[in-house]
């Protein structure tokens, strides 16, 4: 009863102002369109071209974006944060827009693979403009507070829902319906956040360095810092590892399990529920000194159900060799 209350006060401080509230809507549909869209472009590619297309696909999306996003990160310390935050959800939306409909006109699949980098560019900005507008727009300390609780909320849902939405949608019509469906998600946020220009950024003092300088500073600081260089590793290695299991669950669930295209967000979602529950364990290690030995047992432990996949690569209660049921995707095999 005392943690209802807690969620109610916590939801409650935070809808007591319409800005925040706009804010953190945007902030769910954007996790639902970025987690749904990433799901359907990869069994888009896998259709078209097998494993080979679908590796290439999250290649593809990942490579700009790697290169380019401490730069797009920059823009929030230069230029408004709610200017930057709609720029962000609009370029996604529009981008989405366009791939759904090269995939529904059967436009080359070059075209595709060349279009979908421009959607995940998209969607490297929103992130850090949300986080750097939430100060200025929080009147009160708690009320700031209230929204980081609600935004950590909004993101961890998209990671469970998103790619199990996206999966009813490409049970329903395919890549290119479900594509169109989440960019409605990408627009409406941009439209929510369209009034809310954010306060001015501070102003840089004089000879401060270019956006290069900053980044070039930022890269010597981790080469420098050994501790820093271990931490940014494991999690570069995590995220790896994040993508390697999202092009699994495609092809798990489309060559292997025949759950067909929806079957791959839904195998997504349980590795979102999975992130989940991760989140609440992690909350009860706040406390502790030492946080290694947790950390070397979620990496040893990560892996370990996917191992046992290996083993039994079937769906409980199922022939191998009898089409997926009730799933509405349809099945590769």
């Amino acid at each position: 009863m005392e943690r209802m209350r807690t969620i109610s006060a916590v939801f409650g401080t935070t809808f007591r102002n319409a800005s925040l509230v706009r804010l953190e809507l945007a902030f769910a549909a954007f996790n639902g369109a970025e987690w749904g869209v990433w799901v359907s472009l990869l069994v888009y590619a896998y259709t078209v071209g097998g494993a080979t297309a679908l590796g290439a696909m999250a290649l593809v999306q990942l490579l700009p974006s790697a290169f380019l996003a401490p730069y797009l990160g920059a823009l929030t310390d230069r230029k408004r944060a709610g200017r930057v935050l709609f720029a962000g959800y609009l370029v996604t939306g529009l981008a989405m827009v366009v791939v759904a409909l090269a995939i529904a006109l059967d436009a080359p699949p070059v075209l595709v693979f060349a279009l979908a980098p421009i959607i995940n560019l998209g969607l490297t900005i929103p992130r850090l403009a949300h986080s750097a507008l939430l100060p200025g727009v929080a009147r009160l300390p708690v009320e700031l507070t209230a929204a980081n609780v609600v935004s950590s909320w909004a993101e961890n849902g998209g990671v469970l829902i998103a790619p199990a939405l996206a999966g009813v949608l490409l049970g329903i019509g395919g890549p290119a319906f479900s594509i169109g469906v989440l960019a409605v998600l990408g627009l409406v946020a941009a439209g929510a956040v369209l009034p809310i220009p954010g306060p001015r950024p501070p102003a840089r003092e004089e000879g401060a360095g270019s956006v290069r300088d900053e980044v070039n500073e930022g890269i010597r600081a981790v080469v420098r810092e050994p501790s820093v260089r271990l931490l940014v590793g494991l999690l570069g290695s995590q995220y790896v590892l994040v993508g390697a299991l999202d092009v699994l669950c495609v092809v798990l669930s489309m060559s292997v399990l025949g759950m067909g295209e929806a079957g791959a967000g839904f195998l997504n979602s349980a590795f979102g529920a999975g992130g989940v529950l991760g989140a609440g364990v992690t909350a009860l290690l706040v406390a502790r000194r030492r946080l290694a030995p947790a950390l070397v047992m979620g990496i040893l432990t990560a892996p370990s159900p996917w191992a046992s996949s290996a083993c039994t690569p079937r769906v409980p209660g199922r022939s191998s060799s009898s089409p997926w049921r009730g799933w509405g995707g349809r099945s590769s095999t």
